[in-house]
């Protein structure tokens, strides 16, 4: 599965009518993709709030996956990647 920038708009579209004027926190799931578009980093930027990000995975696959898109998100977005669930949580619960 490829993680696209339409999936991903549609994504953040999502988070900006669930979270109000609130940070969004979103656990990302990245185990199973095989590809991730060059702009999908972009697009997560384009969120015009604070926001924190978990990418979730469980392969060496998935960690340069997530790798492809950590270094390139904006500033306002906290973001790390995980292979465990539990971290990944606690992580997003965090001030």
């Amino acid at each position: 599965m490829s993680l696209g920038a339409d999936d991903t708009a549609r994504l953040v579209q999502s988070l900006q009518h669930h979270s109000g004027s609130r940070p969004a926190r979103v656990l990302i799931n990245v185990s199973g993709l095989s590809n991730v578009c060059p702009e999908v980093a972009g697009v997560l930027s384009s969120n015009s709030r604070p926001t924190r990000l978990a990418f979730l995975g469980e392969s060496l696959m998935d960690e340069v996956l997530a790798g492809f898109i950590l270094p390139e998100l904006d500033d306002a977005i906290t973001s790390r990647y995980f292979t465990a669930r539990a971290a990944a949580l606690a992580y997003l619960g965090q001030r």
